[in-house]
């Protein structure tokens, strides 16, 4: 069962950050596939890192993105990626420290909830229009 689906009002239009969203999306299915299906701790840790590292990785290109076109709310949508990851290194840290109790709806909650309301209500304002990774950045 699919915690979060892709949807047509997701799509930015820039072929980049749409195909990250979407391997996000696919990785939060997989770990709460994996949580639902009572997977093994060691398996659901892997894909909370695999999580942890693709989204670090996202953020530094979304970043590196709004310093190319002047984006004129980079210092909040900064804020709100350091917000996410803080909350979600705390519940990863209590998850990988064994703390498993109600832990799994609450990352769940947070994984799947924080990224489709960023999505609509920040990353949408990242572009001035739709465009792909390969048309040039107007500021």
């Amino acid at each position: 069962m699919s915690l979060v689906a892709w949807t047509a009002d997701l799509a930015l239009g820039h072929d980049e950050i749409d195909n990250e969203h979407r391997s996000i999306i696919i990785m939060l299915n997989t770990l709460n596939d994996g949580i639902a299906q009572g997977g093994a701790p060691e398996a659901i840790k892997s894909t909370i890192g695999q999580i942890t590292t693709y989204v670090r990785d996202h953020f530094a290109r979304e970043e590196r993105l709004m310093a190319e076109i002047s984006y004129a709310a980079t210092d909040r949508h900064r804020e709100e990626h350091q917000k996410f990851t803080t909350q979600f290194d705390r519940l990863r840290c209590d998850y990988v420290a064994g703390k498993h109790d109600c832990l799994d709806s609450r990352l769940l909650m947070l994984l799947s909830g924080w990224w489709v309301k960023h999505i609509r209500a920040w990353d949408t304002t990242l572009l001035p229009r739709k465009m792909s990774a390969t048309e040039p950045a107007r500021a």
